[in-house]
């Protein structure tokens, strides 16, 4: 257990200088377009491995919460030695799950598979958001490898620590808690810390839980502006012009260019027609895009049809219906 503890922390420490590594190709290569393209090549093939070790990392760290809680909940070895690297990897696993998302985009760009990028457009524009997650994913794999370390030394010394002593601890830290909470100074102290901590937390979830459910609305057809032409009764429209959408979202503008709009009838209009137009696009995207689209079709009359004019005698032809 220890041993797959060390090579958890030794993936994630691999991982952490491939991306490093290629972030400072990119940043040294020379100013010519081969030098650039060719650390750009190798930047990508490291990213691709780093995310294939991510997964690797990904399974281990499920097995070492099974196998910790195996030893703590079954076997019953409810002693430091057990239940500090469970905790660890309780907290890695939920921070490494919470990554696979951003992961899997970045092992898109590395693919460089187009489609991929698209449908997970969303998870890359927000990756900045993502830096504190992979710091304490890091600094959990980094303590298990100090733990796992320290508890094989003590292992193989004979040093280890039963679960009375750590009981013990845990008591006197209560005692030394309680006394200062005794103290009117003490008191108001932890009230404060324990209100920002909770403020703190709040809002971290809140926010997390915003950024995740939160859409941007848009309206694909209120803003586009149809036209009319040809004959009364063989009339055609014209969709011209887009929605209304923030211009300086890449992602959004390249959604946006993709939808395309049907007339009802199309080709056989007449003048006081109530048609529908219907904007298709695709739902796969708008949700990858956190894009709630409100309206999609509106209904509009058709208006500024030519009327044929006919002389007389020819009112036999099917197609003329109106005189001038």
């Amino acid at each position: 257990m220890y041993i797959a503890n060390i090579v958890s922390g030794g993936l994630m420490i691999l991982m952490a200088l491939i991306c490093y590594s290629g972030v400072g190709n990119l940043s040294n290569s020379g100013s010519s377009w081969s030098d650039y393209a060719s650390a750009l090549s190798n930047s990508l093939s490291g990213l691709s491995f780093a995310c294939i070790l991510y997964y690797i990392d990904l399974l281990l760290v499920i097995l070492l919460v099974i196998g910790w809680g195996l030893k703590i909940f079954y076997f019953k070895e409810k002693k430091e030695m057990t239940v500090i690297p469970f905790v660890i990897s309780v907290v890695a696993l939920l921070f490494e799950i919470y990554g696979v998302s951003t992961v899997s985009a970045l092992s898109s760009v590395a693919r460089m598979d187009f489609g991929g990028m698209l449908s997970s457009a969303y998870n890359l524009q927000n990756i900045e958001s993502m830096k504190i997650p992979f710091i304490i994913l890091f600094l959990a794999h980094i303590s298990y490898l100090i733990v796992a370390i320290l508890f094989m030394r003590m292992d193989k010394k004979g040093e280890s620590v039963n679960s009375t002593k750590f009981e013990q601890g845990t008591e006197n830290l209560i005692k030394k808690l309680q006394s200062f909470a005794k103290d009117p100074k003490g008191k108001k102290t932890l009230i404060v810390i324990v209100s920002v901590c909770v403020a703190v937390l709040v809002g971290c979830v809140g926010f997390g839980l915003y950024n995740m459910f939160k859409k941007t609305p848009l309206d694909l057809v209120s803003d586009v502006q149809v036209t009319f032409s040809g004959y009364d009764g063989e009339g055609s429209a014209t969709v011209e012009g887009t929605a209304d959408y923030d211009h300086t979202n890449a992602n959004i503008t390249s959604f946006i260019y993709g939808v395309t709009y049907e007339v009802e009838n199309n080709g056989e209009l007449s003048n006081g027609d109530e048609v529908t137009i219907t904007a298709n696009y695709s739902k796969e995207t708008a949700n990858s895009l956190k894009l709630d689209v409100t309206k999609a079709s509106k209904t509009i009359e058709v208006e500024g049809l030519e009327e044929r004019c006919i002389a007389p005698g020819m009112i036999f032809l099917k197609k003329i219906k109106k005189r001038c």
